[in-house]
This record gives C-alpha cells, structure tokens and sequence, in this order.
C-alpha cells in the first residue's frame, strides 16, 4: 500500500515556475544575439550579462510592477541590438562594406534617400561608385553586386526613411544612416511586445520570442531592413487579437510595402477573410476592406514611382526579386535551387533557375495553403498564422536566394501563433459558432450583452 502510495506520489507532476521558463528563453535568446561574429558585436557580448541580471532580478521580486517588466525587457533589447547597431552606424561610415557587417541595402538606401531629397529617381540612380567594393563571396570567386545600378527595395523601405534623415541631413549631423530607423521601430517593437505579452500571458515569453529574437537583433543591428516587416507582422497579431480585422489587413499591408516576403501572408489572409465571410464571421464589407488594406500601402506608395519611371521601377523593385532581370542575385543560401546547382543540375549560378523548380511549386505551395484555410474551416487567427508560417518557408525554399535575414519573418509568425492566448476554435460538433469581428454590425457594437460575450471569447486584455 504504501509503495503504491509513493509511486503515486512521484508520478504526480511537478508545476514548474513561470519566471524559470521566462529566464531560460530569456538566456538561450541573449546568448545567441550575443555571438560575436564580427570585432563590432563583441559590443553586445560585453553588455549581455549585466542587462541580464537585470532582468532576472525584475523577474524574481516577488510582485513587480509592469512598467519595470517592460523596462527590464527593453534594456536587453537596447543592450544586444540598439547600442552595437549604433556603434555598427558610427565606425564604420566611411568604411560601408559587408566586411564590418554594413548590409549593402543600408548604403544605397542612404543614397537613395538622398536623390530623393534632390528630386532625382532613387530608381533610375546609379549606386556603382558605393557597391562595388562590396563584392558577393560565392564560392571560391567573387561576383559584382547586382545592386549597382539598381534600388531593389519597395518604396515604402525608402519613404520612411526621409522623416529621419531629411532633418538630420538638413541640420548637418555628422553620422546619417538607415539604421537610425531600423533601430527605433526595434524599441518600439520590443515595448509595444512587452505591454501586449503581459497584458495577454502574464509574462514575457511572447515578447521574447519577437522582439528579443535573436535573429531579428542581430540582422538589425547590421543594417537589414527586414525589421520593418517584423513590426509591421508584430502590430497585424496585436489587431487580430483584438479582434480589429481592418487595421489587421492594413498592418499586414505596411509590412508587404516595405518587404515583399510577406506575400505569401497577404494571399492566406485574403484566402482567411473569405472563409470567415462564408462562415458569418465577418460581413463582406469587413473581409473586403481588410483585404484591400492588405494591399493599399504597397500600391499607394508605389503609383509616383511607377508613374515616374515604370520600366526602371518594375525591373528594380519586381523583376529583380523575381530573378527576371538583366543583373541577377546568384542562387545562394539554404533553398531547393542551391541543392540542384550542387548536384550539377543547375550549372550557372547567375542563370534563370528552372521555373519547375522556383515558380511551379511556389504556386503550388501558395494553392494549397490557402485552399487549406478554405475547405478545413479553421478561422482562429492561430490557424492563418500557422499557414502563413509554413507557407512562407516552403515559398522561401523554392526561392533562388534563402538568405539567413529571412528567417525572422516566419519566426514573427510562428511565435504569434504559438505564444498568444487566442480563443479557442468554435465548437462546430455542438453548433457553437465563432463570435463574429467586432466590425460586423453596428447593432452587435451597440449590444451590451454582445460586448460581454465578445470579451469573453477573446480572454484577458
């Protein structure tokens, strides 16, 4: 009796502290972001250990306040991304290239701000005399930067770079660089996290898993600007969560205008708003202005452009990520084209790849999953989310270039739908049906009742 008493006993789990899980994620991240893979991140090394006492000792009193959880947060992000990308910017300005970690995007973007500034096309500029002393490694030769006559990004990546940079070129600062921005959106990132994480969990683990990723600091910190998109993914779960579909679309929107990998997003959470539109869950009018905000921001930015100079803007901001361009980027980084040029299937690196190989399957790929969301009828935001996680990986992998930078975008994805609370599916055995959007009728918003209902469905705020 008394042995089965004790097997009982230890079978019987052990609750594990909350603040232990948070510290674990909290170390593995500061870890990895502190890596020292060039001479300036060692910076971030240095800063590691004491913004990490820190923040275990906020973490272990026994009721802190909200506000220190958010500023304890806020000093590892300041730690290992503002402070190094700061030095990154200063050091080495007159020295912009991939040899001290300045991503060649942050030079022509600084250039391109500038002919903007100047009332000249950043489009039609020519950026040779900066790039081409930063040559791509590939393998044992060195190929010339296809950017040198080209700016390969939307234009929303440039346009919110001129609130910055035209009153500190104007006032003559010493040090103008890209990263400026980047590193602000990175704050108001890694705040905006903490509240919401808190606010929803409890704890920080979903801030963690965004703005403390350490991919997502370390890209930043040397002048990527895939920061941008991470933001704008980061602000559509916070919509979502709060049931504000519109401004979910027009977030998701923001971040397809300044990275064009998030397509794949775009096409789910239109194929999503439809199944939720057939299901009652939101009326059409909803599901079509989410979806035209969706896109908005990439079209509106783009018409002065494309009606200044259609053909220069197309082939740099389009064709070129197509791998349709004269100037091609050479099959790199970790996808399906890199293992068939391996295997000698693709012989040229700078080549058109085989559109069996690229775009078939991307197409493929981008059918299924939005037919997925479709037929199964899953319309949790967890489930677009898990979708567009797994959709853009496989779209990424069909790519010619899956460069490491384009990690943190499917990691954004994936820690939203894993980390936050959303509600759960609705019971369709027992003819439950999911609360509709908050903007399906004005009648609904009115309702006491219905705001009551409403608000227990979507948890804690």
């Amino acid at each position: 009796m008394d042995g089965s008493v004790e097997g009982a006993r230890a079978s019987v789990p052990v609750p594990v502290d909350g603040r232990l899980v948070e510290l674990l994620a909290v170390l593995a991240a500061t870890a990895m972001a502190s890596l020292p893979f060039g001479v300036a991140d060692l910076l971030a090394g240095m800063l590691a250990v004491p913004a990490l006492a820190f923040h275990a000792v906020v973490l272990f009193q026994s009721r802190p306040p909200p506000a220190a959880r958010v500023f304890s947060l806020l000093v590892l992000v300041v730690a290992l991304g503002l402070l190094p990308g700061l030095h990154h910017a200063v050091a080495f300005q007159d020295e912009p290239t991939m040899s001290h970690g300045h991503d060649g995007g942050v030079a022509v973007t600084d250039l391109a701000v500038r002919a903007l500034l100047e009332g000249r096309d950043p489009y039609t500029e020519s950026y040779a005399e900066l790039v081409e002393g930063m040559p791509i490694f590939y393998g044992d030769r060195l190929i010339d930067n296809p950017i040198m006559e080209r700016y390969p990004y939307w234009p929303a990546t440039l346009l919110i770079q001129v609130p910055v940079q035209a009153p500190l070129l104007w006032a003559g600062a010493p040090v103008v660089d890209a990263r400026f921005v980047y590193l602000g959106v990175l704050l108001a990132l890694g705040v905006g996290m903490a509240r919401f994480s808190l606010r929803v969990r409890g704890d920080l683990l979903l801030a963690v898993g965004v703005a403390l990723n350490p991919l997502v600091l370390y890209w930043t910190r040397w002048g990527s600007n895939d920061i941008l998109a991470v933001g704008g993914l980061a602000l559509m779960g916070w919509a979502l969560f709060r049931r504000r579909t519109v401004l979910a679309g027009l977030a998701l929107g923001l971040a397809l205008a300044c990275k064009l990998l998030v397509v794949p997003a775009v096409v789910l959470f239109a194929a999503w708003l439809a199944r939720r539109a057939r299901d009652g869950e939101l009326d059409r009018r909803t599901a079509v202005s989410a979806a035209a905000a969706a896109v908005l921001p990439a079209a509106v930015t783009a018409v002065p452009f494309l009606l200044w100079h259609p053909a220069a803007f197309l082939d740099d901001a389009l064709l070129y990520h197509l791998g349709a361009s004269a100037e091609r980027f050479p099959i790199a980084g970790q996808g399906l084209p890199v293992l068939l040029h391996a295997l000698g299937v693709i012989r040229d690196p700078l080549g058109s790849a085989p559109v069996w190989a690229t775009t078939l399957p991307t197409l493929l790929l981008l059918a299924v999953g939005a037919g997925w969301l479709w037929r199964r009828g899953w319309t949790s935001p967890r489930a677009f989310l898990l979708a567009a996680t797994f959709v853009t990986v496989g779209t990424f992998w069909f790519s010619r270039a899956f460069m490491g930078n384009y990690w943190p975008v499917p990691m954004t994805l994936l820690a939203l739908a894993v980390l936050a609370p959303w509600p759960a599916e609705a019971s369709r055995a027992s003819g439950g049906q999911a609360p509709p959007d908050r903007q399906s009728t004005a009648a609904q918003q009115r309702s006491p009742a219905r705001r009551a209902t409403l608000a227990r469905v979507a948890g804690p705020r």
